[in-house]
């Protein structure tokens, strides 16, 4: 249905984590997860219309225009990797097995030198891991920065307006110079978090919608309205409230701009090409 249509493009405009995600692997699982922090979510739109139906009109209680840049997206990827996801408990948990292991394996060579016990090596291959680990601790923040740098040079931010009522969630996004849209009911979000600067609602457990606080951002209603809104209907699901420092720091990042090239200059040219095609025929003919 054009919906579904629709509402996939809207998540190919905000592939965000492509370029921060995480792999099994450290540095690959972390590019994993950031790609998934800065989809949306695949789900099927609850309005399903055909290509000459519009959605309904909608009376928004409240209406936020979140602005997909690297400030959003930092935050989205730190919270979901380290925070949802729990990354550095689970490095630490690893860096700790690597020493443990990497010590018991080292005692057990040490105490069989005379039977020729080389088992150090893979002491020393283990106490390696558990530093590489560590080092990725300290370092997550700035590969962040480093992808979300890279993708931006490449990609625009991406504008979308969610609109909000009792029922369901709207939403808008332009692409390609044209509007989409797209409706989920309230059923769909699964889990709320929030940050000081941002609300996260969580699809069905997967890719959150950013909600910016910023009282600029809000179109319609006021921040209040929002904050009751959320904590309304965080009532009925598990909600998750995070106060703790999350970005230490935030980078200049100079954005893409697309070139737009008008349909009427892109018209023109391709006349030019078919005149100077067409005499070319028939030079060639005349000789």
């Amino acid at each position: 249905m054009n919906n579904t249509n629709e509402d996939k493009k809207l998540e190919e405009t905000v592939e965000n984590n492509e370029e921060v995600s995480v792999n099994e692997t450290e540095e690959s699982k972390e590019k994993e997860e950031a790609t998934e922090s800065l989809e949306l979510t695949e789900e099927k739109p609850t309005e399903e219309a055909s290509e000459e139906e519009a959605l309904p009109e909608m009376n928004p209680i409240v209406e936020v225009e979140t602005t997909y840049d690297y400030k959003v997206l930092k935050y989205c990827n730190m919270y979901v990797i380290r925070v949802k996801r729990k990354s550095l408990l689970i490095n630490l948990i690893m860096a700790i097995v690597c020493v443990v292991i990497g010590g018991l394996i080292l005692y057990s060579s040490l105490t069989n030198l005379d039977n020729g016990n080389k088992n150090w090596v893979f002491a020393i291959i283990t106490f390696l891991l558990a530093g590489w680990v560590i080092i990725s601790i300290f370092t997550e923040e700035k590969r962040i920065d480093k992808s979300l740098v890279n993708y931006f040079k490449t990609h625009a931010p991406v504008k979308q307006t969610f609109s909000f009522d009792n029922e369901k969630i709207r939403i808008t996004a332009v692409i390609n110079g044209e509007e989409k849209q797209a409706d989920y009911p309230w059923a769909y979000v699964t889990e709320i978090h929030a940050i000081p600067e941002y609300f996260f609602l969580f699809i069905n457990g997967g890719a959150p919608i950013v909600l910016d606080r910023n009282p600029e951002a809000i179109i319609t209603g006021t921040v209040e309205d929002l904050e009751n809104l959320i904590r309304e209907a965080g009532s009925l699901k598990p909600f998750k409230v995070y106060n703790k420092p999350l970005v230490k720091r935030l980078a200049d990042v100079t954005y893409y701009e697309p070139v737009v090239v008008e349909k009427e200059e892109v018209k023109e040219e391709n006349n030019e090409e078919k005149v100077e095609e067409e005499t070319t025929e028939e030079t060639d003919k005349n000789e």
